[in-house]
């Protein structure tokens, strides 16, 4: 009697818990966006880097350094091109780069943003597209280039710098690429730790050098890296990157990919992000920030042709819901660009840049505070129809077992006598 007690009371304890399932938690949003003033007079913000203890931004007159985003110290003075997706990063060592356009110029601090150091180079020319750092200490860099087949630098020190990597000699050794077909340039290199060091291949020069399902991700998950190469799949150029728990979201380059690919380590799945939207948002981001605090990506989509939309996406990090923040068409010929750069607690700030979609001139450049709001919502705000369903269910589970375990108590007690 005993035992027939245990068992019966066994699938009660399975309804409990199918209650307690059903009433999980999920998270709504709620955001404000609000323009700034240019911190600093007649000059355009292109790039923030804000710490705890300092914020620095790169404008078209240098980079200015502050403790309270009033009072500017001038850190580097450069007059240059307004050209917000170039580097402007931090590394894990703590050294800072900045990159410039027009003059392109390349710069290094080791001291916070205090000073700041040229680097001087003859190898081929290029702002950087992207810089990372591998677990020895090695720093690389991709420069934009015209034409080098896609280079990548490398250095120890930080000034001195050397040719480490050809991608379409890496593409070539592999088999991706055939004699004839090469990389114009290398858009973006970055290392993840646990998955490994990333290169992205830049368009070819034309689509009979390299069509467009050779551009791709290549790939080295094994330590030393750089030796080991992988193609990763066919149509893919990567422009911005973000680290999620389980494996990588891949942001595409415009007319190449037209959604976000989220990479596992080994499969490649494609999101329906960007085209799920009518107008599809444009598939050219190239600055993004993982707000891992509100479990949220900001994405912003930089528009380039008349017939998609450009604007702001948040993306929740479980990959599962999506909003629009903000978004734009193109207006008298006039494309607007938004670049995301990750802020303190829950603020991102957002630079929305305006040119002439004929003569490439820049119109406007805006600064935006993004303030997101992360809010607990209970279950029974969510649709009740599917959450009777999932209690039926469960129920019927637990009613099922239930008459198997008395079905199997009554055979037992028969064999037992």
């Amino acid at each position: 009697m005993k035992l027939k007690a245990t068992l019966f009371i066994f699938p009660l304890f399975l309804v409990f818990f199918s209650f307690l399932s059903v009433n999980a938690s999920s998270y709504t949003y709620s955001w404000n966006l609000t323009e700034l003033p240019q911190p600093i007079s007649g000059e355009h913000v292109m790039a923030i880097l804000e710490t705890e203890d300092y914020v620095l931004v790169k404008t078209d007159k240098g980079i200015r350094r502050s403790t309270d985003w009033e009072n500017w110290e001038y850190v580097l003075n450069l007059t240059s091109d307004i050209q917000p997706w170039y580097v402007f990063d931090r590394l894990p060592n703590g050294w800072i780069y900045a990159s410039f356009n027009d003059p392109i110029k390349h710069y290094v601090s080791k001291d916070n943003g205090t000073t700041w150091t040229e680097i001087i180079t003859n190898i081929w020319y290029g702002s950087f597209n992207a810089i990372t750092q591998l677990p020895n200490g090695t720093i690389l860099a991709t420069p934009h280039s015209k034409n080098d087949g896609g280079i990548i630098w490398a250095t120890d020190d930080g000034l001195n710098w050397h040719i480490w990597k050809n991608l379409t000699e890496i593409g070539r050794n592999i088999g991706w690429l055939n004699s004839t077909e090469r990389h114009r340039h290398a858009h973006h290199v970055f290392y993840v730790e646990g998955f490994g060091l990333f290169a992205v291949g830049g368009e070819g020069i034309n689509t009979t050098v390299l069509p467009k399902n050779k551009k791709t991700v290549y790939y080295d998950d094994s330590s030393p890296y750089g030796d080991t190469w992988k193609a990763m799949g066919e149509g893919i150029a990567t422009v911005d990157y973000v680290v999620l728990p389980n494996g990588i979201l891949l942001f595409p380059d415009y007319d190449v990919v037209e959604d976000i690919k989220y990479w596992n380590g080994e499969n490649l799945i494609n999101l329906n992000v960007l085209t799920f939207y009518s107008p599809h948002f444009s598939p050219a981001i190239f600055r993004t920030v993982y707000k891992q605090n509100l479990n949220a990506i900001i994405i912003g989509c930089c528009l380039r042709d008349t017939y998609r939309q450009g604007g702001i996406i948040l993306l929740t990090d479980d990959l599962k819901q999506h909003y629009i923040i903000e978004n734009v068409k193109s207006l008298n010929g006039i494309y607007k660009e938004y670049y995301v750069f990750d802020g303190l607690g829950n603020n991102v700030y957002i630079v929305k840049k305006e040119y002439n979609a004929t003569s490439g001139e820049t119109q406007e450049v805006s600064l935006f505070k993004l303030t997101i709001n992360k809010t607990l919502e209970s279950s029974s705000s969510q649709d009740v129809t599917s959450t009777i369903t999932e209690m039926v269910r469960q129920l019927t589970v637990a009613f099922l077992t239930l008459i198997l375990v008395i079905a199997c108590v009554e055979m037992v007690s028969k064999h037992v006598v």
